[in-house]
């Protein structure tokens, strides 16, 4: 793969050189996983500059002007965009980092019916400052994420705009009960705690691994030798003594597992959760 480009709208990512900088990595759902991976796609970053420029907004809809200062940032297009390739439903690059993707994996239908009872309702205003809200071809995906966790809800009917509004959930089968339950179970916590509750998102036993073939990967696009990667991993001994004896090849397995989750890999990170959990 060539060295990767920047894909607007993300903030650069740390210096591999700086374990601290990739301290918060450990505590990433998989779909936070598989975008850390994505976005050094440098396919996928040439796919992201080649868009369109973004047209003039509209102006806000009855439904936002009700929202008043309380509000999400709403997105509205026409169409997602080239992404589904990538296993993404739509890229903006204008959107502040974190919140200008949706990766197609794990979210729950609803229909939102306005005029419900103030207790049972769902009022986007309270949960403002870590929602997006894209308007596309009818529906409306809703992300909500605190730059560590995401939950995501299609709305297939009404708005959540609308608000206070009473979801109605759309549940068919046996199969992919278990997810879709506890994509709900994350929804009610969120409603009943006004955050995503971490103890619903259990840490990725794999995460620690993860990092160090992030920080391999970065060191390698930044033009860094492996024993200088190793050096800043595993300490200076893995670069000189212990080089031969095991951390070359250490470092060979890093980088070759890296490539193969930066060229599609981390779309099994969004299949597996949905497997292992019964799928959405």
């Amino acid at each position: 793969m060539s060295k990767e480009k920047t894909v607007p709208g993300i903030s650069p990512r740390a210096d591999w050189r700086d374990p601290e900088g990739y301290k918060s990595l450990i505590d990433l759902d998989r779909a936070g996983w598989a975008w850390e991976w994505l976005k050094r796609n440098p396919d996928f970053a040439t796919a992201a500059g080649r868009l369109p420029q973004v047209s003039p907004p509209l102006p806000p809809s009855a439904a936002e002007r009700r929202l008043k200062a309380a509000q999400p940032r709403i997105l509205r297009i026409q169409n997602p965009g080239p992404f589904e390739q990538w296993g993404v439903f739509f890229h903006h690059c204008r959107c502040p980092a974190g919140y200008g993707r949706l990766l197609a994996a794990a979210f729950q239908s609803v229909r939102a019916r306005r005029g419900s009872a103030a207790t049972d309702a769902f009022d986007i205003r309270c949960f403002a400052s870590m929602t997006t809200v894209l308007c596309c071809g009818g529906s409306e995906h809703v992300l909500f994420s605190d730059g560590l966790r995401h939950l995501q809800l299609m709305v297939t009917a009404g708005s959540v705009l609308d608000g206070p509004v009473c979801f109605r959930y759309l549940l068919s089968g046996l199969r992919h009960m278990e997810a879709k339950v506890l994509t709900l179970q994350r929804l009610c916590g969120l409603c009943r705690l006004g955050r995503l509750p971490r103890g619903l998102f259990p840490p990725e036993r794999r995460a620690r691994r993860w990092t160090m073939m992030l920080r391999a990967w970065d060191g390698e696009m930044a033009g860094a030798s492996r024993r200088q990667v190793a050096a800043a991993i595993f300490g200076e001994m893995a670069a000189r003594e212990l080089w031969e004896s095991g951390y070359r090849s250490r470092m060979q397995r890093l980088v070759r597992e890296a490539e193969e989750m930066v060229s599609g890999g981390y779309l099994g990170l969004l299949r597996r959760e949905t497997e292992e959990k019964g799928g959405f």
